[in-house]
This record gives structure tokens, sequence and C-alpha cells, in this order.
């Protein structure tokens, strides 16, 4: 996630002359927001073109993101006014709020972790949205555009629909995709935020089936909205460079690829340090954003096939807040965190036409204040080009995994009826017991690579996950997913 970033450096991507009239290639405009409520749109000469506040209350706070629909014209946000919440759709063309939606006291929208023009159906028929309550209740809320009616979907309802699969752990949706009659969206236990991947679900509103998906397991992936495919920076055991030396979590190694036409997420390339992975150049290439050791910025272009075409490096002094895939490049913000009141700057990097990529910083908002970008105008091509295979050269795979015993940690979703393979390392093995719990009574063990049905679960219990399996022998009995660190049970 983005705000989990946190890096501080100094700026070096500075031209000489300060900021340019006219950035490379055609001309383009951004809107940016801030927690604020103010709403910006700048243009690819360095133009403030307006600036304004969202409708609330004196008062009033804001989520941390707002989404835009595909057309630029609506916005919709989350506020809360005198403890009350509620998610409201903006109208740019009549500068008026056409939509309010209540929600109880205390609640926190998917707008506070993530937002896109997704949340829009296509057409702007509709609006999607989830929220949690305290740590008793979640659900996901679909606003008719037109009508202003809300089918939801509640907890009780996802649990239901997925088998208990979930466990009990209270979650917040947040909705990443939303088209006439599908709602998918990252299931992230709520009080959390930075791990590497979550479930991803999808809810076919019409009959209201849920089941699972490979498409957004991490919260931080890019769409190109054109084709429906995702790529995202995930950690995966199965190549170096994920374990973390200093043994809190993994590190993000690896870019995945998914492609809805077949339904396949795998990996493109692999890469250490990798903070985030965006679509740039309309789709055609992607730019994969690492930090070296000195909190230096490194944005590598790369091919679909995986291959590394350039690199433009440099430091900043704050974190990279927010960045989008332009016609002929990307824009970004850097956010001035060193108390030096810089406020935001907005780059562009010229990517199509120039060997190597032309960099310009656009505009400065002045002294402290944070925005993002959260629409460009540079995405909407007369025609769809003719992509290459992701992660093939001449039909060939560039990359392969370690050893067929790594552990990938963007495998599936443990589920009760499911297969999953046991992952132990350095030799040790995985203890089975006759429940849910280090005080049964163990029954014996089970070791690495060894392929397991589930048949109940999971169980919360002495800080761990537990579920009854059915080993190759047909031997049933309890054992935990997660150790010392590492998943001891991957999904298959």
């Amino acid at each position: 996630m983005l705000k989990k970033i946190g890096l501080l450096i100094g700026m070096l991507l500075v031209l000489a002359g300060g900021l340019p009239v006219q950035a490379a290639g055609a001309p383009w405009w951004v809107w940016l927001y801030t927690d604020s409520g103010v709403m910006a749109q700048v243009d690819s000469s360095g133009q403030l073109l307006q600036q304004f506040f969202l409708p609330a209350d004196p008062g009033s706070t804001f989520s941390r993101s707002v989404a835009m629909s595909s057309d630029g014209r609506y916005v919709g946000y989350s506020v809360t006014s005198g403890g009350l919440p509620s998610v409201r759709i903006y109208d740019l063309g009549t500068g008026a709020v056409i939509h309010t939606y209540g929600l109880p006291p205390n609640s926190v929208t998917s707008l506070d972790y993530a937002a896109s023009s997704l949340n829009f159906s296509p057409g702007n028929t509709s609006f999607a949205f989830g929220y949690v309550k305290d740590y008793d209740f979640y659900s996901i809320v679909v606003i008719d555009m037109l009508s202003g009616e809300a089918p939801t979907l509640i907890d009780d309802n996802i649990q239901a629909g997925l088998g208990g699969s979930l466990n009990s752990l209270v979650m917040i949706p947040v909705v990443q995709n939303h088209t006439a009659d599908l709602v998918q969206f990252t299931a992230v236990p709520y009080g959390t935020g930075g791990a590497s991947q979550y479930p991803c679900v999808e809810w076919r509103i019409s009959t209201g089936y849920l089941g699972f998906c490979n498409s957004y397991i991490q919260m931080n992936a890019d769409t190109y909205a054109n084709t429906g495919e995702v790529v995202m920076a995930l950690a995966d055991l199965s190549f170096p460079g994920a374990e973390n030396p200093e043994g809190m979590g993994y590190l993000q190694n690896t870019i995945k690829a998914f492609t809805p036409a077949t339904n396949e997420l795998f990996t493109v390339t692999t890469l250490t340090d990798l903070i985030l992975a965006r679509f740039i150049q309309d789709g055609e290439r992607v730019a994969a954003v690492t930090s070296n050791s000195s909190y230096n910025y490194v944005f590598n272009i790369m091919e679909r096939s995986g291959a590394i075409s350039a690199s433009v490096m440099g430091s900043y002094s704050g974190p990279i807040t927010s960045m989008a895939g332009t016609l002929n490049g990307f824009v970004f913000t850097t956010s001035d965190s060193m108390g030096g009141g810089g406020g935001t700057t907005l780059t562009f990097v010229e990517t199509r036409f120039n060997v190597p990529p032309y960099v310009a910083n656009i505009w400065n908002s002045g002294m402290g204040a944070d925005l993002r970008i959260v629409w460009t105008s540079d995405l909407r091509p007369a025609a769809i080009p003719a992509f290459n295979g992701w992660g093939r050269v001449n039909g060939a795979a560039m990359v392969a995994p370690v050893s067929a015993e790594s552990a990938p940690l963007a495998a599936g979703t443990l589920m009760v009826g499911g297969q999953a393979r046991v992952y132990t390392t350095e030799g040790d093995m995985l203890n089975v017991r006759t429940g849910p719990g280090r005080n049964f009574q163990r029954l014996g063990t089970v070791g690495n690579g060894a392929i397991v049905t589930i048949l109940e679960g999971s169980v919360t219990a002495d800080g761990f996950n537990w579920w009854r399996i059915r080993l190759p022998n047909a031997q049933e009995g309890w054992v935990v997913d997660f150790a010392d660190g590492v998943p001891t049970l991957i999904a298959q």
C-alpha cells in the first residue's frame, strides 16, 4: 500500500531551469485529491485549472481516497460529519451531490484503503464500495446511480456463500472492480493493511453467487481498464529475495500479471525491493518501482515480456504517494515529508519517444499540501494495440521458480473441500493433533510437499489458525496454516 511506503529521501530529478512550460508528448491533465477534501485539476503545462472543496459540513473528515468515474464526471467519497459517516457521489457537471448513503456510526469505508474509477460500473450506472462497523459487521453496498437504491451484501451472506472459508475474522471488503453485475473485492482483515496479499472474492449481484478470484489479491494492484488485465508486486517464496532479513513478513520480489481471458495469474519477472507496479504508456509497458538501501527510487521500465528496457533513478524529499499511466508514459506525485513544507510535486516521465526517458517536474502545490492522483485524461486511445504476451519471448517463459518445493505466496485461498500442500523448511515436520490447539494430543507429523485435503476450519486457538485435514494415508487431524513467519499450508 502506498501509505505504507513512508520513505524519506531528497529531491534529485530536477531539470535545469526549474519547472518546464510543457512536458513532452500529447497534452493531458490530472485530478488530484487530498484527504482534507480538496480536489485540484492540473494540466501537462503545469497550469492549475481549478481547485475546490468537496461538499461537506464544517469540521467534517474525509476519506483517504476518492473514486472518480472513467469519464471524469463523478466523484465518490466518504465524509464524517457530527460523528455520522456517509458516502456521497458528486457530479462535477452540475456542481452538486446527487446521492448520499448514510452509514452507521463508527463505520470505515473501503475508500480509506483504495479507490479508482473501477468503483463505478461502465456507463456510470452504479457505484460500489465496502465498509466495516466497529469489529462486528461489514458489508458491500452498490448504489444505483439513477434511482439511488442500494443492494447490499452483508457479512453473514459472505461467510455462508464461501462456506466459512474466510474464517471468523471481521474484514473490510475493499472494492477493486465493478461491472454491471459483478463486484470484485479484496478481503482485508480489519485493523491490518500491510500484508503482501489477501483473498480476492467476487459477487454476482443478480444471482448472489460468491467465489474466490485471482485478480485482486493485492490491494495496490493496477488494472488496465481496456482489457481488464491486472499487474501487481507480490512476495513469492518460489523466487529469491522474498525472505526479509529482519525477520518481519516478506519482501515483494515478483511482478505478477492476471489475464481475465484465461483467468491466469503468473510471474512476469523478478526484482528485489519492489514497491509497486503500474501500467504505463497506454498499457504497452509496466513501471516496476524499486527502492534501494539508500532510499532512492528506481522506475524500471518493463516490457510485457519481463525484460527491463530502461530505468529512471531519483531520490526525493518524501515518499511516492501516487502514480498513474498516460498515453506516452506515466505521472507520479511525491510529498515533502522531511518537515520542509514543500508540499506535493507532480512529475511526468515520457517513455514512448525518448531514450532515455524524458523526466519533467510539472507542478508543485506549495507548502503543506499532500495531493494524490485520482484520475488522468490520457488513457483513452482510439484503438487497443496488439500487445505481446506476458512474460514470454518467442513463446518461451522468461522466469522459472527456484524449486518446485518452494512455497508461492501468490497461491490460492485455503478452502474446506480443497487441497493444500504442506510447506516446511530445513527438514522440519508439521505436527498433526487430535484437536485445534497445542494442548491436544499429537497424532504424528507430516513433511514438506505432502498433499492434504482440508475437511474443516479454520479455528483460531493459541494464536494460530487450525485446519482439520486428511493425510494421504487417510489419517485425519488438525494442523496450523502459519508458523514462525512461514505459511505451512499452501492452497492448490
